[in-house]
């Protein structure tokens, strides 16, 4: 099956390089920009499975995607972003300056190092994954196997989830540039073999 990982649009918070990590921060004109580009980009794909995110955030910019497709948009917190403990809200340059050494070994986005007080990637992508796994379980036992699911959530937790289903080590997320904002990570694989999924297409 097919597995597309898009991540939300800009807020301004992404515009001010805040940690935003569980805050439910909105589009802005920019990230709903964005939201309609990946519409426009992803309208010849079919999906047989669309979740999201809670956050509004990412909720819209699913929405974007799913509108009109008579396709029912599930929520599930195990989508939301790394929780970013005491980092959150705070911009990069204030947490550079007050944690060097934590935002040295933060940046270099290794699956077990995290915000501090927060989570770590590999927490973050393994609840996304157990969620996708789950889901594409439960459409099994009635539907058969999906072709295609939507997930739309955020940067770091959908690296993080890439990272372990295409089974690469600890530092391999750091191999990983970072996702844009409205863009996708389009995977190829199947439930029954988690670690072995292949990347088709990044930043797409």
């Amino acid at each position: 099956m097919r597995l597309v990982l898009l991540r939300h649009g800009r807020t301004a918070w992404n515009a001010e390089e805040r940690y935003q990590g569980h805050t439910d921060i909105p589009l802005d004109d920019v990230g709903r920009s964005q939201a309609a580009e990946a519409a426009r980009r992803l309208a010849g794909h079919h999906f047989d499975l669309a979740a999201s995110s809670p956050l509004v955030r990412a909720r819209a910019t699913a929405e974007s995607v799913v509108d009109g497709r008579g396709l029912d948009l599930v929520l599930h917190e195990e989508f939301m972003e790394t929780g970013g403990g005491t980092w959150e809200g705070l911009s990069f340059t204030e947490i550079r300056t007050q944690w060097p050494d934590d935002w040295t070994t933060w940046r270099s986005s290794h699956l077990d190092h995290g915000p501090l007080g927060g989570e770590t990637p590999r927490q973050s992508g393994t609840r996304v994954v157990t969620a996708i796994t789950r889901m594409v379980g439960e459409a099994e036992s009635t539907l058969g196997t999906p072709e295609t699911m939507l997930v739309t959530a955020h940067g770091n937790c959908l690296r993080a989830a890439a990272t372990l289903l295409t089974g690469m080590d600890a530092a391999g997320m750091g191999r990983l540039e970072r996702l844009r904002n409205g863009a996708a990570i389009v995977l190829e694989g199947s439930p029954q073999r988690p670690g072995r999924w292949r990347i088709e297409a990044y930043n797409a």
